[in-house]
């Protein structure tokens, strides 16, 4: 159509955002929609995509709050969630580990993420880092106990890492595969069709593969 749309993941594209934009890219080109990535804070990025110019909202996980506010696609991939932490304090982790035992830890997390899906209340993981290497750097210091991130994304950051060897990390017993989302401005007067593309055509990339190609390319 005639409509530009604007697509935002982030401030900063990381290996899960550039599959996205792929997807995206494959999507759109195909039906010969215009549309640019536009990469801003978070929570700019969110009021951006319920009154603002931002038509999709990628990388996006799950609740309540924004089931209601957005117009959410079917899931688009999932991650798997982890806690990571200095490796030489393993001996203190069990794999798999249970997020109930974990409560009482100083657990850190990226701003504007949520963690629900991982068995831990938002408001008491510290939200204090902007990236995940950032992260990482905070548990080698021992400044943060644990780290939370999605498995995924955890090994393919590692890999550019400098310190990866001081790292290591559990998998979480009761925390399923997380979907993660693309949300669709409501405000947009062809929200509702849209979605309905969208849905049909990364239906379509998984059963013919492509999007596990992808997938690969970024996280394999």
């Amino acid at each position: 159509g005639g409509s530009k749309l604007n697509a935002n993941g982030g401030s900063v594209l990381s290996a899960n955002q550039h599959f996205n934009a792929d997807l995206m890219k494959l999507i759109f080109n195909k039906h010969g929609i215009q549309y640019e990535i536009v990469n801003r804070p978070w929570k700019r990025c969110m009021s951006d995509g319920l009154m603002g110019d931002v038509s999709i909202v990628m990388n996006a996980a799950k609740n309540e709050e924004r089931d209601q506010q957005y117009l959410l696609t079917e899931p688009i991939y999932s991650m798997t969630p982890i806690v990571f932490f200095a490796r030489k304090k393993s001996h203190l982790y069990p794999d798999p580990l249970n997020a109930t035992d974990l409560q009482k830890l100083w657990a850190c997390g990226q701003k504007g993420f949520t963690y629900n899906n991982f068995g831990f209340d938002n408001q008491r993981v510290q939200m204090i880092s902007e990236t995940l290497p950032h992260l990482f750097d905070l548990a080698v210091l021992e400044r943060c106990e644990i780290g939370l991130a999605r498995e995924e994304v955890y090994l393919y950051e590692l890999q550019s890492y400098a310190d990866a060897d001081k790292l290591d990390y559990r998998l979480l017993q009761n925390a399923p595969q997380e979907p993660f989302y693309w949300m669709i401005n409501r405000q947009l007067e062809f929200a509702k069709e849209l979605k309905q593309l969208i849905d049909q055509e990364v239906s379509e990339l998984y059963r013919s593969g492509k999007a596990q190609e992808i997938l690969k390319k970024y996280f394999q």
